[in-house]
């Protein structure tokens, strides 16, 4: 469902990875906070582990409007690099905010990941044509979970991981390439190893890549009124999710490593949220409107909740507003549940003014009508 030239079931998705993130980012304290808005420490899957490739499956359903059959995407080379840099520059620039210290700022990050999986699924496309981008994705996904998973770092050399399917968090392949390229500059709580490093970034192309090929289907099916294609399109993400599970007794979820059955549970996921807002859309339009006021202006929130959460001043506000909430519920959690609750409010508040001026302003720019 397309309003212009945006797809709303897409902002409205959008829309809700970035309310999930809101929740979990934006919590009245870290030390209570309800499990499912927690990440899973190392193996398994909690709802918190679905923003990321959620946002990652959107960019590749993004890319796909851009792209033509014959296999040439449409978008420009600058276009492409401009975007590349906004997203590494700001993710950067939250890194080191506010204290500006360069000694031992993280250097990996979600903005950047974005970046980067953008960048290569585009130029990628360019070069290799669909076919052959797909085979590389694919392949790179299975090459990587059998190196990452089955063999370690021991030594100089590469052993087999005797303790299959376990592996321990400070000794495995993206470890060690993460300790070898950023050194101390990885996020402390999980160092040496970065939950969005380096080698964990070839799986994450495999999620751009399923929301890209459904985004290609989606187009080609626009015309169709019956219920068959969206049908496909559920049945094919229930399969998603049940590979997922399955492949999840020989290799766990697990998020910081993208592993293999992390790919295919959250792409199964992100595919089936997508169609039941495409059918929920066709019926009951109001779940849209204020969706995609978050999905549209997606990028404008996840930096400027990054650059207020980093304030001194949030952090006095969110202590007496958490200890209010506390003292009206008697609930730790549910107190921090409803203080994201209330940061989700005020950031759509913040979103309806900004909406509103920029319509006034468009009503001043667009010419009321043309004299001869």
């Amino acid at each position: 469902m397309s309003i212009g030239d945006r797809n709303s079931s897409l902002d409205a998705l959008r829309g809700l990875a970035v309310f999930l993130m809101l929740i979990v980012n934006l919590p009245g304290s870290w030390s209570y906070q309800y499990s499912p808005f927690k990440h899973a420490a190392w193996n398994g899957f909690q709802l918190a582990d679905l923003v990321f490739p959620l946002f990652l499956w959107i960019v590749g359903f993004s890319i796909s409007f851009g792209y033509k059959r014959e296999g040439t995407p449409v978008l420009k080379w600058e276009k492409i690099l401009i975007r590349t840099c906004i997203l590494i520059f700001l993710g950067l620039f939250l890194n080191l905010f506010p204290k500006f210290s360069w000694e031992n700022f993280r250097i990996p990050g979600v903005l950047q990941r974005i970046g980067i999986v953008y960048l290569l699924t585009t130029v990628l496309l360019y070069t290799l044509g669909l076919r052959r981008f797909i085979f590389f994705v694919i392949s790179g996904l299975f090459l990587y979970s059998f190196f990452v998973w089955f063999t370690i770092p021991n030594e100089d050399t590469i052993g087999l991981n005797a303790d299959f399917p376990l592996l321990d968090p400070k000794n495995n392949w993206a470890s060690f390439t993460d300790r070898l390229l950023f050194g101390a500059h990885v996020w402390k709580e999980t160092s040496p190893l970065d939950p969005e490093g380096c080698l964990s970034t070839i799986p994450a192309l495999s999620t751009v890549l399923f929301g890209f090929l459904l985004g290609l289907r989606s187009q080609n099916q626009t015309n169709d009124s019956s219920f068959r294609a969206p049908m496909v399109s559920i049945f094919s993400s229930v399969v998603f999710i049940l590979l997922g599970i399955a492949v999840s007794y020989l290799i766990p979820l697990n998020k910081t490593l993208w592993s293999i059955s992390f790919v295919f549970l959250t792409a199964g996921i992100s595919q089936f949220l997508y169609q039941l807002l495409e059918f929920v859309g066709k019926y009951n339009r109001s779940v849209f409107h204020w969706l995609s006021l978050y999905g549209k202006y997606a990028l404008f929130v996840f930096v400027f909740t990054g650059i207020v959460a980093r304030l001194q001043v949030y952090s006095l506000f969110r202590k007496n507003i958490f200890q209010r909430f506390v003292f009206i519920t008697n609930d730790t959690y549910l107190a921090s549940f409803l203080f994201s609750i209330l940061m989700i409010l005020v950031v759509w508040i913040l979103l309806k003014i900004y909406e509103f001026f920029s319509r006034i302003r468009e009503r001043f720019r667009t010419p009321v009508g043309n004299s001869n």
